[in-house]
C-alpha cells in the first residue's frame, strides 16, 4: 500500500509542535500515528516527539500480527504505556512539567484496518462512493458539552472551550485510547492535527482526497495549503494512506 505525510509549522507559531511517522513491517503492515503536543511552553514538541518515538521503537519490535485482537490489544497497550513514558518524563524534568501530547494512530495489516485515539486529531475515512467521514471522536470539553446535550454538533465548531482536551498522553493514571476498525468501503485514511479539521470545511477536504488527478503527495500538499490559506493559525500535519489490498 502507499502512503505519505507532511508537517507545517503554519503562518503563526513560532515552533511545531506536532510530530508523526509512517513506518512498515517485514511483513507489510503499516503503522502511523500523528501527534500535536500540549502544554505551549511546558514541552509540549518534546511530548509528541517522545510519543511518536516510543510507539515506533514498539511497532519495530513487531514482526507480524496473528489477528485482529492481537491488533486491538497491542495499540491499546502500546498508547498506555506511552502515556505512562510521557508522564513519568515530565516528573522527573520540572521544565517538562504538564506536558502531553493528542494522539492518532493506525494499524494497517491484512489481519484488519484499526485506529486508535486520544484527544482531538482526527481520523477521516473516504469511502468509494466519495463520502469523507469522521472515524474518530474528539476527547475536548466542547465534545463532552455535546454529548451531555448542553450544545448543538453545529456549536462544537466554534464553541470556546474546543481546544481544551480531556485526555491526552502524559496525563496521570490508566490511559484507554478509543479504538475503531475501519469498514471495508474505506479506500483512503486521513490522520491530522487540528490545524487542518478546525480550520478547512469537511466538504474541502474531500474534495481534495477525491481528486483524482492527484498523487498522494499533491493531496497532502494541498490539504496543507487550505490550512495555511486559512490562515495558518497552527501547525499543520497530515498523513494519508491509499488502502489498496492489492498491495498489502
Amino acid at each position: 500500500m502507499k502512503y505519505y505525510g507532511s508537517s507545517d509549522i503554519g503562518r503563526v507559531r513560532t515552533a511545531n509542535q506536532d510530530s508523526y511517522l509512517t513506518v512498515s513491517n517485514q511483513d507489510g503492515d503499516v503503522f502511523a500515528v500523528v501527534c500535536d503536543g500540549i502544554g505551549g511552553g511546558n514541552a509540549g514538541d518534546v511530548a509528541s516527539s517522545l510519543a511518536v518515538r516510543y510507539l515506533g521503537e514498539q511497532f519495530a519490535q513487531v514482526h507480524s500480527f496473528a489477528s485482529s485482537k492481537e491488533i486491538q490489544s497491542w495499540l491499546s497497550s502500546c498508547f498506555a504505556k506511552a502515556n505512562d513514558y510521557i508522564y513519568h518524563s515530565a516528573q522527573i524534568n520540572s521544565q517538562m512539567a504538564g506536558m502531553g501530547t493528542t494522539c492518532v494512530g493506525c494499524v494497517i495489516s491484512l489481519q484488519g484496518n484499526f485506529v486508535a485515539n486520544v484527544g482531538d486529531s482526527r481520523a477521516y475515512g473516504y469511502d468509494e462512493s466519495g463520502e469523507l467521514v469522521q472515524i474518530t471522536r474528539d476527547h475536548n470539553v466542547a465534545f463532552d458539552l455535546f454529548k451531555r446535550g448542553e450544545i448543538s454538533k453545529q456549536e462544537i465548531a466554534t464553541h470556546p472551550k474546543r481546544n481544551i482536551v480531556t485526555k491526552a498522553l502524559g496525563m496521570r493514571g490508566t490511559l484507554k485510547p478509543d479504538l475503531f476498525e475501519l469498514a471495508p468501503q474505506v479506500s483512503q485514511l486521513l490522520l491530522c492535527t487540528d490545524g487542518l479539521h478546525g480550520y478547512v470545511p469537511e466538504q474541502f477536504i474531500g474534495e481534495v482526497l477525491g481528486n483524482t488527478k492527484y498523487s498522494l503527495r499533491k493531496k497532502v500538499s494541498a490539504l496543507i495549503d487550505l490550512a495555511n490559506k486559512a490562515g495558518g493559525f497552527d501547525n499543520t500535519t497530515v498523513v494519508l494512506l491509499a488502502l489498496d489490498r492489492r498491495e498489502l
